[in-house]
């Protein structure tokens, strides 16, 4: 429906547009987050104070930080990696069109969001311990 429209270096044409629905859904949805969410009151998330003698330990956990950047990054690299091999697949041996490998790349999108929505309707209901929930959902 689109055949081209230049504005400088920006592009838009029937490549692009999923991208750039994308880029206005994001710009939506964080504009939401901005608007419609609300910080909990200063009593709720003022820290506890325990009297001990011994250290606290407010040190930061560097293996568990490490571990989850390891997953952010490793999940990452992995959905990016198969999102580029299967636009590869539909074309190279599959003889697809970039629009058609575009359509299969966006049907494994959706059930990749609607198990991500799944899981967290799961994990809400059934994890009582946040420890429990990294190892269970890793």
């Amino acid at each position: 429906f689109i055949k081209s429209i230049r504005i400088h270096n920006l592009v838009l044409d029937s490549d692009t547009v999923p991208g750039w629905c994308m880029a206005l859904v994001y710009t939506v949805f964080l504009v939401l987050v901005v608007l419609l969410l609300e910080d909990l009151p200063a009593e709720v998330t003022a820290p506890i104070v325990v009297d001990s003698p011994a250290p606290s330990g407010d040190r930061i956990a560097v293996v568990a930080v490490c571990a989850t950047f390891w997953h952010l990054c490793v999940s990452s690299a992995v959905l990016t990696t198969v999102e580029v091999y299967i636009v590869n697949l539909g074309q190279q041996h599959w003889g697809w069109s970039i629009a058609r490998s575009a359509w299969l790349l966006a049907g494994l999108m959706f059930c990749s969001g609607m198990v991500n929505m799944g899981m967290g309707v799961l994990t809400r209901r059934f994890i009582k311990s946040d420890r429990v929930g990294l190892l269970g959902c890793s």
